[in-house]
C-alpha cells in the first residue's frame, strides 16, 4: 500500500472525534459518550480525544476541517515561542533563540505528529525546562516568591501537558525533565561548594 500509514488514526479516529465534539458543542451539549465510534466509546475518558486540552476546547467551536489549520499553527507557534523563552533565559542571543524556536517547532517529530495528540504534549517541553531553570536560578529565602511562581507555572504547564492526550509522550518528557532537574541540582551544588 502506498501513502503515509501514520495518518490512519488521524482520519479514522481523531478527526471523527473532533467532528463529533464540534457538533455536540454547537448543540449546547458536552458529550460524555460517543455512540458513533466502535459501537460506542466514552468521549471524555478517551484520552486521545484530548477533550479538555485548551486548544482542542477552543477549536471545538469551529468545524473540525476549518479548525485544524489554526490549531496546528497555534501548537507550532507556542512550541517555538516556549523554546525562545527557554533559550533567552539561558543567555542565547535573540537570533539564536529565534532560530532554535523555529527548528524545534518545525522538527520532524512535530510535523509528522501534528494532527495527533503527541504534539499536544511535546510542545510543552521547553516551557517546562524554562520553569525548572527559573526556579533553580532563584535559590535562597530572599527569592522564595519567584521560585514559588516558577513551580506554580511548572505545575500548570505540566497539567496542561497531561490533558494533551498522549501518555507515552508525557512519560518521555517527564523522564527527561527529571534527569534535567537532577543535573541542574548537581550543578548548583557544585557551584555552591566552590
Amino acid at each position: 500500500p502506498k501513502g503515509n500509514t501514520l495518518l490512519v488514526d488521524q482520519y479514522c479516529m481523531l478527526i471523527p472525534q473532533h467532528d463529533f465534539m464540534h457538533r455536540q458543542v454547537m448543540q449546547g451539549d458536552f458529550p460524555l459518550w460517543n455512540p458513533y465510534l466502535c459501537c460506542g466509546v466514552p468521549n471524555v475518558a478517551c484520552i486521545s480525544a484530548a477533550s479538555f486540552f485548551p486548544i482542542q476546547m477552543l477549536s471545538s467551536f469551529w468545524d473540525s476541517f476549518y479548525a485544524s489549520g489554526p490549531a496546528a499553527f497555534l501548537k507550532l507557534f507556542l512550541a517555538g515561542w516556549f523554546m525562545m523563552l527557554y533559550l533567552r533565559l539561558l543567555g542565547a542571543s535573540t537570533t539564536g533563540a529565534f532560530l532554535s524556536g523555529l527548528v524545534f517547532s518545525l522538527c520532524g517529530f512535530m510535523i509528522v505528529w501534528l494532527g495527533h495528540p503527541q504534539v499536544n504534549c511535546a510542545m510543552w517541553l521547553p516551557l517546562l525546562l524554562f520553569f525548572v531553570e527559573n526556579a533553580l536560578r532563584a535559590p535562597g529565602h530572599s527569592t522564595l516568591p519567584k521560585s514559588l511562581r516558577a513551580w506554580a507555572g511548572f505545575s500548570l504547564a505540566y497539567g496542561v501537558m497531561i490533558l494533551g492526550g498522549h501518555p507515552p509522550t508525557v512519560i518521555h518528557i517527564s523522564m527527561f525533565i527529571f534527569a534535567y532537574f537532577l543535573f541542574r541540582i548537581f550543578k548548583c551544588q557544585r557551584a555552591d561548594a566552590r
